[in-house]
């Protein structure tokens, strides 16, 4: 095994097969299985395998909300995402309140093609309480979001604070719409 770069590949054998493309090459090469390192030599440097990302269940979806301004109105588009198959429901409201966050994840379970067994939010007051310091937290009440996931048989997950990109999916659906 050489370990060459396409490229070196590819110039060191123009002079001999002058009809060579470098498409060509590159998809004999993926035709023949030469275009990756084998397994055992894929990790990075020091022998270390490369982390793997944990494979998910069509089910696991990402809630977030965003604020949108149209002219001096501000809207909150709220937005699920299925991890897996990248299935988007999204809803538009005037205010973000407990209700309408619970109202948006009832609307998602309906309109979701598939169960959902589980879901991530970030760390806001429409979706839990755990970011109100104890004392502040009412004993013995089920936040309504929560409540709704445990009826529908859903575990809700958060987000650890001040780390959005946890939520990526949600994100990055938010900048680009």
């Amino acid at each position: 095994m050489t370990r060459f770069f396409l490229d070196d590949v590819y110039i060191s054998l123009r002079s001999k097969i002058p009809a060579l493309l470098r498409s060509n090459l590159y998809r004999c090469l993926v035709q023949n299985g030469l275009n990756q390192l084998p397994p055992e030599e894929n990790g990075a440097e020091g022998g270390r395998q490369k982390k793997r990302f944990k494979d998910y269940e069509i089910g696991d979806v990402h809630i977030d909300l965003t604020e949108i301004r149209l002219g001096k109105k501000k809207f909150y588009l709220f937005v699920g995402i299925d991890r897996v198959c990248k299935y988007a429901f999204f809803e538009l409201h005037d205010r973000m309140t407990q209700d309408i966050a619970k109202d948006f994840l009832t609307n998602l379970i309906k309109d979701f093609p598939f169960k959902i067994h589980t879901i991530l939010t970030d760390n806001g007051a429409q979706f839990t309480y755990a970011l109100l310091a104890e004392h502040l937290r009412q004993k013995n009440k089920i936040h309504i979001f929560d409540e709704t996931c445990a009826n529908a048989g859903i575990k809700h997950k958060l987000t650890k604070f001040r780390h959005p990109w946890t939520n990526g999916q949600v994100e990055i659906f938010n900048r680009k719409n």
